[in-house]
């Protein structure tokens, strides 16, 4: 859904006004060479002085720097994602835990202690650890109405007294984050980081698996001295601590709290 037609002549901005979010704008308006828009700047800078907030800047500028996300226009399917996310997933996540604990149960059987199980163990496990960590956030979106928990929509207003012939709110529809840093920090860890380390270990698992099947069958002899439980074991926490150090740009993500505001496009000086 697009911002609606009353909206269509305005601009989004996000404000800041905490001193994180302030810098992070500043760090947003600095990367941008050459200045796209000496009009944003003035209007950082008028908007600083007027309403005593120091951070502004626009989703286009954000979109520069971050990528298609966020954006000014909402996405048209919010009634798919919702049954996605609160039927769907969930759904495939139960039958994810439940395939695996039948896995996980037949793989720690004495009989099973090999190197190639054991490694199919591993693998096992993180794709359990894919499906256990999002599920409850899943769950809480599926059996709570909106807003859930994360979402409350309790936004600090800026005064816009002063400069109201230019400004005015987004419309609630833009609000399509957390007023809470701790909540959203959460949510993203357990439906987002962690699950993208654990897939990316399954993944390069995977791959080991296939490299010793390979080596079992050009070298049996050798296969066989090279591929102890321990040695396997030992590479399966390798791998795992290789994936967390190949997503720790991700892990440095902060969240800080924003104030989506509405800039008219035909502002005159």
């Amino acid at each position: 859904m697009n911002i609606n037609e009353a909206d269509s002549n305005y601009q989004l901005f996000y404000g800041f006004n905490d001193p994180e979010g302030q810098n992070i704008a500043l760090s947003a308006t600095s990367m941008i060479k050459p200045i796209p828009n000496e009009k944003e700047l003035f209007l950082f800078d008028k908007t600083s002085r007027t309403t005593g907030y120091g951070g502004l800047v626009s989703a286009r500028q954000l979109h520069f720097i971050c990528g298609p996300y966020p954006e000014s226009i909402i996405d048209e399917n919010v009634i798919f994602d919702k049954i996605i996310q609160t039927i769907i997933l969930p759904i495939l996540l139960i039958m994810l835990i439940l395939f695996n604990s039948l896995s996980l149960a037949v793989l720690t059987r004495p009989t099973m202690k090999t190197p190639v199980f054991t490694v199919l163990l591993g693998i096992t496990m993180v794709e359990m650890s894919n499906g256990l960590l999002p599920l409850p956030m899943y769950l809480l979106r599926a059996f709570y109405s909106d807003p859930v928990w994360w979402e409350y929509k309790k936004y600090t207003l800026y005064n816009l007294t002063q400069i109201s012939k230019w400004w005015k709110y987004a419309p609630l529809e833009i609000y399509q984050t957390s007023s809470n840093p701790t909540a959203s920090g959460i949510l993203a860890w357990t439906t987002v980081f962690l699950p993208t380390v654990c897939h990316t270990t399954a993944t390069w698992l995977t791959l080991f698996v296939a490299l010793q099947r390979l080596i079992y069958i050009t070298y049996p002899n050798k296969a066989t001295r090279l591929f102890s439980i321990l040695t396997v074991r030992l590479v399966c926490i390798s791998v795992l601590l290789c994936a967390l150090i190949l997503h720790i740009p991700m892990f440095q993500s902060t969240f800080v709290r924003f104030q989506p505001l509405l800039l008219h496009q035909n502002v005159n000086f």
